[in-house]
């Protein structure tokens, strides 16, 4: 059994997989997929020996024995072994080992999403008052290889207050154009209307780059 512990006072995101070491004679062993996971402030887990088996494919005639359990994060984290058998019980501490591609490697395995308006702003109606209809065309991307398999909420306003959000249930690359519709609303453009788009707008998923996921433009008549 593995057990993890984040002792710092922010969350802390890492990835873990599972290692099957062979005899010098054998072939090679199997290297399980990357799996994302997060601990929040001095919370911990424990990976025991199902878990290890859930990260490899369960049609796999391999079995798992001896091995590693390996976890990359670019924040340090607590990690015990514990060892047990019928009469004892025996707990080890584990040293981390730095790489200087840590960082990097962490990034690769993180998605990047972003948020683009490409067109301007069109409006539908007599729009006096507070009868505006604005469509708002937004293209979102996820930049990495690694796909979002959680759904994320994209929010688009008007800086006169009106406000729509969409859910993306998913995302491998690229989403594609999206045309959110707000309103009826009061008129925006005082000359001008601002339109303001944000990707993840609950903060839900984890990314490589978190200072992208804001697109602005100020759309004149």
């Amino acid at each position: 059994m593995v057990n993890v512990h984040n002792p710092h006072s922010s969350n802390v995101t890492f990835v873990k997989k599972a290692v099957i070491a062979q005899s010098e004679d054998e072939r090679r062993g199997n290297i399980s997929e990357l799996v994302e996971d997060r601990l929040e402030p001095d919370q911990a887990l424990s990976i025991d020996c199902t878990d290890i088996v859930g990260l490899f494919d369960t049609t796999s005639p391999s079995p798992v024995g001896d091995g590693f359990v390996v976890l990359n994060s670019n924040q340090t984290l607590d990690v015990s072994a514990v060892y047990t058998t019928r009469d004892s019980i025996d707990v080890e501490n584990i040293q981390p080992t730095t790489t200087n591609d840590t960082d990097n490697d962490i990034k690769t395995q993180l998605p990047d999403l972003t948020i683009r308006l490409p067109e301007r702003t069109s409006i539908t109606g007599p729009c006096p008052f507070s009868i505006c209809i604005y469509t708002i065309p937004v293209e979102v991307r996820n930049l990495a290889s690694m796909p979002v398999t959680n759904p994320f909420q994209v929010q688009v306003s008007t800086d006169n207050g009106i406000s729509r959000t969409l859910t993306v249930p998913s995302l491998s690359e690229i989403q594609g154009l999206h045309s959110l519709t707000l309103g009826p609303g009061p008129r925006c453009y005082n000359p001008d209307c601002g339109v303001e788009g944000i990707v993840d707008s609950s903060n839900v998923i984890t990314e490589s780059n978190e200072m992208n996921n804001r697109a602005a433009r100020l759309d004149t008549r």
